[in-house]
């Protein structure tokens, strides 16, 4: 399993993405935030592949409506 976090501005929306290792690809995966939100957050299989490829990594999208930073991390479960 691979992981990123990344730091959000206050009130933003925040994109943050994570890649499988060289030759694996992504068989599932999600994403959370650490703090209180208020807003929404959403995952998705990404990275850039040819089409009908596994996908190589998960995408996340936060929108937030707090008047704090919110961290997203965004994981994949890798395999070859």
């Amino acid at each position: 399993m691979v992981t990123s976090t990344l730091a959000g501005g206050a009130g933003s929306g925040t994109f943050n993405q994570v890649l499988c290792p060289a030759g694996t690809f992504a068989t599932g995966g999600g994403a959370y935030t650490i703090g209180a939100v208020s807003g929404s957050i959403s995952s998705f299989p990404g990275g850039v592949r040819p089409i009908r490829s596994p996908p190589r990594g998960y995408q996340s999208q936060l929108s937030s409506n707090t008047g704090s930073n919110d961290n997203t991390v965004v994981f994949a479960i890798c395999r070859a």
